[in-house]
Parts: C-alpha cells; structure tokens; sequence
C-alpha cells in the first residue's frame, strides 16, 4: 500500500513540475527568437558592398574594415556614393555569379565544344574622372578609362561560379598605372576623384555604379610653411625647398588648390611674379615681368629657383578649396635673397690669387725634390 502511495506521490510531483515548466515557457515571447533569426539571414543574404547585377564593388577603410556605403545621389543618369579620400584605403571589386543569368559560353580556341573545354575570361576596366560631381556630367574629354587592369581565366563547365574567388583591389593612395583608352598615353587614376568599374567576361559587360572619393575641403589650420636652402641646378644662386609643418592637415587636399606664389625685385629695379598668369593680377599689379612663363607651383611642397634672376623675393602660398570663394593664406611670407652681387674686379683678384698660390705650391715641390736629390 505504502509503494502505491509513493507511486501515485511520485507521478503527481512529475505532472506538476511539467506543467510548471509548460507554463515557464509558454511566457515567453516566441516572435523574439523568429526575429532574430531573421536578422541573421538577411545578413548572410546580403552583399557586403554596392551591387549592380553581378558586380560587387566594396570599400574598405584605413583599418581595413568594409565602409557602409549608403544615401547615393544622382549623378551623370546614375547613382553615385560619396566617401570621403581620408577614410577609404582600398576599393575591392568582384562578379557574384547568378545561376539564373549566366555569362556567354565560349570554348577553348581549337577545341570540341565540350563541356570540360568551356572558357570563362574575365576582365576589369577603370574610368576615372579628377574632377566633382557639381561640374558636369562623367562622359567628358577628360575622363580616363584603363582596360583589363585585370585579367582572370576559368576553364570548365560552370566554372564561371569560380570567379567570385578572384578580387581586384585598387589602393586609393598608389592607384593603377596603364594606357588611357582615348589618348594612348601613360597615366595613373589614383587619390580624389569620380571612379566607375565596368566588368567583361566573354562579352558581357556590367558597369557599376559611381563613386566619388572627395578630398578634404575644410582645414582648421592655415597652411605653415617653412624652408631650406638647396644647391641651384642651373646656377650658381641658391635654391629654396618650401613645405608646409601642417602638411599632415593638407594631406588629402585636392592639391590643385594649394598655389605657391612669388612676387620680388631683381638687382635692376624690375618687378617680377613667378608667372605671366599672375601679372597685373591681384597683389601683382605693379610688377611688369615674369620669372617663368608657366611652373609647377601646386601642393604642399615648392621648389623655388630664380631662373637666374638675382633679387629679394618674397614667397608664400594660399588654400582655395572647391566652393569656397576667399582664399585661406600661409601663415608666413617668407623674404629670400638671390644671386648676391659680386665686384668684377674682385673675381679678378680671385683669380690672379689662385693662380699665384698654385705657382708657388709647384716652386716649392720643386725645390724640396732638388734639396732631396743633393742628399743622396
């Protein structure tokens, strides 16, 4: 009797801890585990990066983590995404193979058409436009565009899902160096600017959307320039290297909008600027003449060299960035002196002295021979 009762004890205690482990659960809410599984397979769905069709263009910040790339605007009849020079290291661009909508087949040249003999070539363009978006549209004289940057080959029935493997990647800083389509010459796409990816295998093309990498606009310094003095290459005046101490501030400026400037006196009492585009202009417009025609004289460095022209010359540079209408100027105006004037008559007597010191340094080699030789 007693086991019966320990039984039926047993059993009730059992049914009881069920039913409090039923009412446990059926409290909590169950649409909380479907969310989140949810959440988990929308991510593993969806590409990390900008796909247009079976092109995925990625971008990649100096940690080397992917940058989220949203709110495009329109651009040239398309999308196009801002990212800002400072932030971007690399961009990385891929095909992501769609069963649904497969690239042409082509075989092997000079074999069967058989399955193991198909072919799959891929190859990646650049265009590339240094230029903003508020200037015009893409298709202009000056955009640049380098073909099969890179080349990829797959060989096989279905081998073109391979291609997913093979990734380009274009560093932002040292960019692609190759032969522009238009005008057949050497160039590289590289830094700021306006870039488009088109992709190609066996003759299907897909093109991305665009891209804009912006440089720096606003600085919260004004440009600190400093200089050493160089060894002249084409005279015997002294050159000058100037440079920025901020330059880490104006590292990823458009360059362009950083101009060097020169205005001075030559020993004759002629006023010059550094170039014919500055004279008469602004703070030029007493000076009638200049150093050099045209001259490299933007970015954060300047080599300065008077062309042969002794005088005082005074040397600074001013950032004006792209929609800003007042310059911003260096915090210096630097004053150098060139080509310092020496006496005729004192290079004469220079030489005649040089010329009288080596006499007697012979004389005296000879003399000490002599006295050497009545020795022996």
């Amino acid at each position: 009797m007693i086991k019966k009762i320990n039984r039926k004890n047993m059993l009730i205690s059992i049914s009881i801890v069920f039913l409090i482990f039923l009412f446990i659960f059926s409290c909590i809410p169950l649409y909380s585990f479907a969310d989140n599984s949810e959440d988990v397979n929308q991510e593993q769905n969806q590409p990390s990066g900008i796909q247009k069709d079976n092109l995925i263009v990625q971008a990649y910040n100096r940690e080397d983590q992917l940058i989220s790339l949203e709110n495009p605007t329109e651009y040239s009849g398309g999308e196009a995404y801002t990212i800002n020079w400072a932030d971007i290291k690399e961009f990385s661009i891929y095909y992501n193979p769609d069963e649904s909508n497969p690239p042409p087949i082509k075989y092997e040249q000079g074999k069967e058409e058989l399955p193991e003999n198909i072919v799959y070539t891929m190859s990646l363009s650049i265009s590339y436009l240094q230029g903003y978006p508020d200037e015009g549209n893409f298709n202009v004289s000056d955009t640049i565009t380098l073909e099969n940057v890179y080349t990829i080959t797959q060989k096989g029935e279905n081998s073109y899902k391979n291609l997913v493997t093979n990734k380009y990647r274009l560093n932002i800083d040292t960019g692609e160096r190759g032969i522009d389509e238009t005008t057949q010459q050497a160039v590289t796409v590289k830094e700021w600017g306006i870039y488009r990816f088109t992709i190609d295998i066996n003759g299907a093309e897909t093109t991305s959307d665009f891209f804009v990498i912006s440089p720096d606009l606003l600085i919260s310094e004004q440009p600190k320039i400093n200089y050493t003095i160089v060894s002249s290459e084409n005279s015997m005046h002294d050159s000058f290297n100037f440079y920025l101490d901020n330059a880490e501030l104006y590292k990823y400026i458009d360059k362009s909008a950083l101009t060097w400037y020169v205005k001075g006196e030559g020993k004759d009492g002629t006023k010059y600027a550094l170039t014919s585009s500055d004279v008469g202009k602004g703070n030029f417009t007493d000076c009638t003449n200049s150093i050099y025609e045209s001259i490299e004289r933007n970015g954060t460095t300047f080599y300065f060299n008077d062309n042969e022209i002794a005088g005082k010359w005074q040397v600074w540079c001013e950032y004006e960035s792209h929609g800003t209408e007042r310059p911003i100027q260096s915090n210096l105006i630097i004053e150098v002196e060139t080509g310092a004037i020496v006496d005729g008559m004192t290079i004469v007597w220079i030489l005649v002295g040089a010329v009288i010191l080596s006499i007697i340094v012979v004389l005296t080699i000879a003399i000490i021979r002599k006295k050497k030789e009545k020795v022996w």
